[in-house]
């Protein structure tokens, strides 16, 4: 069994590849598992292309988390940052 400190170092090494790769961690390409996630492609364009590119893909939480204008969103884990910008873009600016 693999220590803790290995599997960390195994994670790291993972994504640094898929970094270098620029493709997603979860699927053949970003841009593939953004579309089966059920990400938009008007969502996507929205957004900062850095945050797109640094994007792993591996799920769209807003796809089921039902977010309105005015509501309050904590976004843990955010990765590039896709899901919390377009969270900030639903709630809109009465929502935080």
């Amino acid at each position: 069994m693999r220590s803790g400190e290995e599997i960390k170092a195994a994670v790291r090494e993972r994504y640094a590849q898929a970094v270098q790769r620029q493709t997603g961690c979860c699927g053949p390409s970003a841009s593939v598992t953004f579309q089966v996630a059920g990400y938009g492609a008007d969502e996507l364009q929205s957004l900062p292309q850095e945050a797109v590119v640094g994007a792993f893909g591996c799920g769209n939480p807003l796809a089921f988390a039902g977010v309105e204008p005015g509501q309050v969103v904590l976004d843990i884990g955010s990765g590039a940052g896709i899901d919390c910008l377009l969270a900030a873009e639903r709630v809109g600016p009465g929502g935080r």
